[in-house]
């Protein structure tokens, strides 16, 4: 699982209160990683996502940037695997429903 392109996931937003911002990054963060797995990606672990805010007082909104890097596997792969560490795939604990 070496040498393989590294692609950046960004989503930007805004909201209006500072303390909407953990749940916005924790909302956000799942959205983009099922994003990513529904185009092949899983995310690399190793490399934590990025977050920065910003406000802005003559709109009085908060700008929020979020960034995850990804590694593809295809759909069906990226499906089964939670992410990369090390190197190594993840596998997802998923319940199968019958």
């Amino acid at each position: 699982m070496t040498h393989k392109h590294i692609r950046r996931f960004q989503i930007e937003g805004e909201f209006l209160s500072d303390a909407e911002i953990p749940l916005t990054r924790a909302n956000y963060e799942v959205a983009l990683c099922k994003d990513m797995r529904y185009h092949g990606f899983v995310p690399i672990l190793d490399i934590s996502s990025a977050w920065s805010t910003r406000y802005v007082a003559d709109k009085d909104r908060w700008f929020f940037k979020l960034t995850i890097h990804g590694i593809y596997l295809g759909k069906k792969r990226a499906l089964e695997c939670e992410g990369i560490l090390g190197g190594s795939q993840l596998p997802r604990d998923i319940q199968k429903t019958t």
